[in-house]
């Protein structure tokens, strides 16, 4: 999606509510946060009336800590607002009055969800009274599904995600943060972490540990910058015989 219509000059600070590796994501990506793109108490309130969505504590409380923070696609240069490219759109009021999506909530609207991020790729995020994040792929999905505790893990998951979407990655089998951090000299991502999912992170290194659920065996990703770098990697996992490669699954 394109920039809001906004005082591009305006930045404020990147958010302080964030863990080293998310803050790092967002300096290496160059992220800004527009002044004009982000919204008071009074203003949030008057935007989500306007659209017909409910305010919330939780809503208010992203929106101060996260809004008007833009992210440029993966890949982006400094100059990437000069240049009008796509970006993630974060907070309520950023998202509703940027009109890119037509009246999104991510279902029924009994459930009150707000949306409080917006994906390039047409990706929404909300979250709900209570603070709960959820997430719906509008091209694939009818209704939004959980992603996230809280607004601060929302986030931490978003570029989390996102960073290791564009990266060389192999798939094991089995959880194996704990055998593979001290090995890798990785540490725990606590904003991102929970019973489903543990993210840890190194020098533009991250895994992945998703939980088993049902009959799905649980898996790790390792994620890296270079091809090379996880090829040396790979070769370190087989001389400690600690994981195999998942036999359905192959380097990205």
């Amino acid at each position: 999606m394109k920039l809001l219509k906004s005082d591009r000059q305006a930045t404020l600070s990147l958010p302080k509510r964030l863990s080293p590796s998310g803050l790092a994501i967002l300096e290496r990506r160059h992220a800004v946060v527009e002044k004009q793109s982000r919204a008071s108490r009074v203003g949030l309130e008057q935007t989500l009336a306007k659209y017909g969505y409910p305010f919330s504590a939780g809503v208010m409380a992203f929106e101060a800590a996260y809004g008007g923070l833009l992210l440029p696609e993966y890949g982006a240069k400094a100059n990437w607002r000069k240049m009008e490219e796509p970006a993630w759109l974060f907070g309520a009021h950023a998202c509703l009055t940027s009109e890119t999506h037509l009246n999104p909530r991510g279902g029924s609207q009994d459930q009150g969800l707000v949306p409080v991020a917006y994906s390039p790729n047409d990706v929404i995020y909300f979250l709900d009274a209570d603070g709960h994040g959820f997430v719906q792929d509008t091209i694939e999905d009818t209704q939004a599904v959980p992603f996230a505790s809280s607004g601060r893990a929302l986030v931490s998951r978003i570029l989390l995600w996102d960073e290791i979407f564009f990266l060389k990655s192999v798939v094991l089998t089995g959880a194996l943060g704990n055998k593979l951090k001290t090995l890798l000299s990785l540490t725990l991502d606590k904003d991102a972490s929970a019973k489903d999912v543990r993210f840890f992170v190194g020098n533009q290194l991250y895994l992945t540990e998703t939980a088993a659920t049902g009959e799905t065996l649980a898996e790790t990703v390792l994620a890296c910058k270079t091809q090379k770098q996880l090829t040396s990697i790979q070769k370190l996992l087989a001389d400690h015989d600690i994981a195999k490669i998942h036999p359905d699954k192959s380097v990205c």
